[in-house]
């Protein structure tokens, strides 16, 4: 119990210590949140509900079951941090002496802790606000969602990798490619998050294959192509938030907030990038083997179309990832989801929504200036 006790005292100080910066966060958050949840509620419980009934029953349960899916990963994902992290509650314990059953104890006080908080809470909104579940239903699906954070906590962590000489890095390059090179083998072949990201981005380019061998609605490949940018760029995120703790590195060696935003947006245009011109591949590929299409010049200007939407994400990341704060990604990805929405559906609607995007980037750009050098 004392462990438990200087754990809340250990969240009251870091408020107490950083309060400006707390507030500031909470603050926009919360109206980033409150905005989301307008659209969102709009598009379900009005759009939707008016046009169909069965259908709103429908987006209703899948949306419970993404923000349940969400949920449960980012409480395993605090759980497993609080196991295996250097520093932490627990392992200051273990250095202290404490006995085994001690440690066993205050893990068990934080788990229950955390994931009743961040279940229940999860519950509370669908129930309010999305579609009420059965009582087997809810049980059966909670009783998964543990069994499978369980699984994930216990999982042993990866071994560090033995430090390197990178001779690729090594010979005569600029700063800025040194700087790009370096994240991008980092998000592709170490970062955790980033790959599980690119790994989820891939399965939605089968989805626009399969929705042109369907012969879906241009709409349905389109959707499936902005998902497959905005994983793509997710991965970029995840990768922020690991990146800004050790930026003072960078910052003593001369590294500007200019050439830490232009490395991102060129690993942002890479990544999304690729994928947008695999979704366009996808889609081609769908339409002629199995689609029963002709490659004509309509469809290879959707192709193109797709393209443009599943990099919309990639381009806008870099202008709005350090607006709040680069170091929470759950809070950037909200932000980017809001963007990528609005800028993607424009987009798909006439090519001149691309003139979008440097419109944003005139204001987000000065809105964030100079973040760097307070990451």
């Amino acid at each position: 119990m004392h462990l438990y006790l200087l754990w809340w005292l250990g969240l009251s100080h870091r408020l107490r210590h950083d309060l400006a910066r707390e507030l500031t966060f909470a603050i926009a958050s919360c109206v980033l949140i409150a905005t989301f949840f307008y659209v969102f509620n709009d598009f379900l419980n009005v759009q939707v509900a008016a046009l169909s009934a069965a259908m709103h029953q429908r987006f209703a349960k899948l949306a419970s079951i993404a923000l349940l899916l969400l949920t449960g990963a980012r409480a395993a994902t605090w759980l497993r941090h609080e196991r295996f992290a250097a520093t932490g509650v627990r392992q200051m314990a273990r250095h202290l002496g404490e006995k085994r059953t001690t440690l066993q104890a205050w893990s068990w006080l934080y788990t229950l802790t955390l994931t009743s908080f961040s279940h229940g809470l999860c519950w509370w909104i669908i129930h309010r606000y999305l579609t009420p579940w059965s009582l087997p239903q809810a049980a059966l699906f909670e009783a998964m969602l543990l069994v499978t954070t369980a699984l994930v906590v216990r999982w042993p962590a990866a071994p560090q990798p033995a430090m390197q000489r990178d001779s690729a890095l090594e010979r005569d390059r600029s700063l800025g490619l040194t700087l790009y090179l370096w994240r991008l083998r980092q998000i592709v072949g170490r970062n955790r998050a980033s790959q599980f990201a690119l790994i989820l981005s891939t399965m939605f380019l089968l989805l626009v294959a399969l929705a042109a061998m369907r012969t879906l609605p241009l709409f349905v490949a389109a959707l499936c192509s902005l998902a497959a940018g905005y994983t793509s760029t997710a991965a970029l995120i995840f990768h922020l938030a690991d990146d800004l703790p050790s930026a003072w590195t960078e910052r003593g060696s001369g590294v500007t907030h200019d050439r830490f935003v232009t490395t991102y947006f060129w690993l942002g245009a890479t990544l999304a990038g690729a994928y947008a011109l695999a979704a366009s591949c996808a889609y081609l590929s769908g339409t002629a083997a199995l689609g029963g299409g002709e490659l004509g010049i309509a469809t290879i200007g959707q192709a193109l179309q797709l393209a443009a939407v599943a990099i919309v994400p990639g381009l806008t990341a870099p202008m709005l990832c350090m607006q709040i704060d680069g170091r929470r990604s759950g809070i950037n990805l909200l932000l980017l989801l809001i963007a990528a929405l609005f800028v993607g559906t424009a987009v798909f609607a006439h090519w001149l929504g691309l003139g979008l995007i440097p419109v944003l980037g005139s204001f987000a750009l000065k809105s964030q200036a100079g973040r760097f050098y307070r990451a």
